[in-house]
């Protein structure tokens, strides 16, 4: 499409207006090898040679720590064809990953499955600029490069055709050199969350199991069963109204199906779904070892699938936060999973009679609340590092569609 009012110092190109000095290539045009690595599935090892697949490749980061092993024939065999070096870029072409991009940081060998190889001519373009243009034009090429079909793909050819913007190599570098101190910043909080999460998760084991008790704490724990502080709601939606309906997800708990999903799943006749009242919590019963259980404070009333166990707490007895995390710990869902093994009826999961017979210390509701203020506070801290970590990915986004552009003048 022809651009009218160009400013001066810029021209049109096929990627839009852009500075003079500047150009529009392929990626065959601007490397000199564009290979991948097996898509086969080489037996791994406990040790040998390194060995990334699509899983370890993320936009910007490549995760060289938890990387498998193969043989030295089998890795041979990958490498002699896809050899990456220092500087060279990695990208995810086939999966639900496709066309994540980072590049190569370290100078030792290691083979490539379901990623592709670019090796950038340095005399058109440097690698780490390689890398953020292609993260920035992620979404165009996805849309207008994938192959249809049940799994994403890429191929090489495809690839090969991908065009993008190439300035100068000094401004590259510059380019480069300002990106580089958001991706930095980006990296420092990322860590930053992931040590605060730890801490979170073994802080929260000592205090919802007893192995450390708070200062001014020191009555013993009663031992309860579920059916001692709960009750089943069994309640079903006869008069078919129309309410919220709610799914239980592994990490989000109980959310808005229609909204969360983006589209029905649930039945069209919903006069056997059951109310879930707010407070209640709910579990899916064929599949609660996986984490599947919420608590539902979101609506004065709601709907649940029939296939899930609607359950309340006795206020007096126990904090419901206290045991949502708790039946939510590694703990409980390791006694989900033996309780189901054990079971003469695997299919029918786990339901109430079963479930509210779980066994479980429960401290005093002071010392509930006190265990409950702490943990929040530890999650609180941790969302805040995550709403400043999605601030510096949106200033780099920003930043990126000035930089990649050519709007901002860096010749300076």
């Amino acid at each position: 499409m022809k651009h009218k009012n160009i400013p001066k110092g810029y021209k049109d190109s096929p990627l839009g207006i852009i500075p003079k000095e500047w150009e529009v290539k392929r990626l065959g045009e601007i490397c000199d090898k564009i290979t991948d690595g097996t898509h086969g599935t080489p037996q791994k090892q406990n040790s040998g040679k390194p060995f990334l697949t699509a899983i370890h490749i993320k936009d910007g980061w490549i995760d060289y720590d938890n990387c498998y092993y193969l043989t030295e024939k089998d890795h041979e065999e990958i490498y002699k064809r896809c050899n990456p070096q220092f500087g060279d870029i990695l990208m995810v072409n086939i999966g639900a990953g496709v066309c994540s991009v980072a590049m190569n940081r370290v100078n030792y060998e290691f083979s490539l499955k379901n990623v592709a190889l670019l090796k950038p001519n340095l005399h058109f373009c440097t690698g780490k600029y390689l890398e953020y243009i292609l993260q920035y034009r992620k979404k165009i090429i996805i849309s207008s490069l994938l192959n249809g079909g049940a799994q994403p793909f890429l191929g090489l050819e495809d690839i090969s055709k991908i065009k993008i913007i190439v300035p100068p190599i000094t401004e590259q570098k510059k380019i480069a050199k300002i990106l580089s101190v958001w991706d930095e910043a980006i990296e420092k909080q990322t860590k930053l969350i992931n040590a605060l999460t730890r801490r979170k998760h073994a802080l929260s084991q000592q205090l919802l199991t007893g192995e450390k008790r708070l200062p001014g704490f020191n009555r013993k724990w009663e031992k309860v069963t579920i059916k001692k502080i709960a009750k089943e709601i069994k309640t079903r939606n006869k008069n078919n109204r129309n309410l919220e309906v709610l799914s239980c997800t592994k990490y989000d708990g109980l959310v808005p199906s229609l909204k969360y999903f983006g589209r029905q799943i649930f039945s069209k006749d919903l006069n056997q779904y059951k109310i879930a009242p707010k407070y209640c919590f709910a579990y899916a019963t064929n599949h609660i070892e996986e984490g599947s259980i919420g608590y539902q404070d979101l609506y004065n009333e709601s709907l649940i699938s029939p296939m899930y166990t609607v359950f309340e707490t006795n206020k007096n007895k126990v904090d419901d936060f206290f045991l949502y995390k708790l039946l939510k710990s590694h703990q409980f869902i390791y006694i989900y999973s033996t309780m189901m093994e054990g079971s003469i009826n695997r299919r029918g999961g786990l339901n109430w009679s079963n479930f509210s017979t779980i066994k479980f210390n429960l401290p005093p509701m002071q010392e509930q609340k006190a265990i409950t203020k702490i943990i929040s506070t530890a999650e609180s801290t941790i969302n805040s590092a995550k709403q400043l970590l999605e601030s510096f990915h949106l200033q780099k986004q920003g930043l990126m569609q000035q930089l990649l552009t050519g709007k901002i003048n860096i010749q300076i």
